[in-house]
């Protein structure tokens, strides 16, 4: 079984750098392993039943790291193998989020109170660090329990409030206060996940209407960003469309012939 072992000054070093970030609409970041050691069990879940079932799939993906790395394959770590899949092109996993992004959409807008009703693997807890509240909500009980243990293990609520509510987006309407939405929904069934898909685009489109509608019942929400590729967006009076130039990925592929890009809506009312 492959597993990412625990590197608490990797984990300590990474967490500094998003304390220390620079706000960013454009910028990439590469760092993830604070996530992809927290939430591996579901994150790399396909990837590691894939390494320990098939020994056809297993010994191609070696192959690939010892060409690559110029590793012995005793050196290759399991992190690197988990990597590799992606890399290789023998199984396309889950995509990140990057933080700086979350970051720069607090600084812009002034936020104190952040709503995110499809919190997802942690990226933007990450972005969040400026936030005196983040109001996290994600479908999946396994991947919440690893979000608690990120916020414990890096003590988020010493400086700031974290609610965390595992609830399904798609209907739930938080009562707690906060001036602001920023999330990015899953993209439609483009990834499968352990809690379920969404049985056609109608369905889809209940949970960006939900969150559509949060921001305009609640009168002390003034600001709504939603990080959307392009053709799933449905509501058209946003203030503003940022490209967010994200890297050629195959999140932004309705099909294999037509390639969409990502934008960051921003409603204001």
């Amino acid at each position: 079984m492959l597993y990412i072992k625990p590197d608490i000054e990797k984990l300590n070093e990474e967490f500094m750098y998003y304390l220390n970030a620079k706000p960013s609409l454009n910028i990439i970041s590469s760092r993830n392993y604070i996530i992809k050691y927290f939430q591996q069990e579901e994150f790399y879940k396909v990837e590691k039943e894939l390494f320990d079932t098939n020994e056809n799939i297993a010994y191609k993906l070696i192959l690939n790291r010892v060409k690559y790395l110029h590793k012995d394959p005793n050196d290759i770590s399991d992190i690197e193998l988990l990597d590799g899949f992606k890399k290789s092109g023998i199984y396309y996993g889950y995509s990140h989020f990057n933080p700086n992004l979350f970051k720069w959409f607090i600084n812009e807008y002034n936020c104190k109170k952040c709503y995110d009703p499809c919190g997802g693997w942690g990226h933007r807890l990450l972005g969040s660090i400026n936030l005196e509240s983040y109001i996290y909500n994600d479908l999946s009980t396994s991947v919440v329990e690893n979000i608690k243990n990120i916020v414990d293990f890096f003590e988020f609520n010493s400086w700031m409030e974290v609610k965390i509510y595992n609830e399904d987006a798609r209907t739930f309407i938080p009562q707690d206060e906060f001036d602001s939405i920023f999330t990015c929904p899953p993209y439609f069934n483009l990834e499968h996940y352990e809690c379920g898909d969404f049985k056609d685009i109608n369905d889809y489109n209940l949970l960006l209407n939900n969150i559509y509608n949060i921001y305009q019942i609640n009168q002390k929400c003034k600001v709504l960003g939603l990080v959307l590729r392009e053709d799933l967006c449905i509501h058209n009076d946003y203030k503003y469309k940022f490209d967010i130039k994200s890297h050629k990925s195959e999140h932004l592929l309705k099909n294999k012939k037509k390639q969409y890009k990502e934008y960051l809506y921003v409603y204001i009312k």
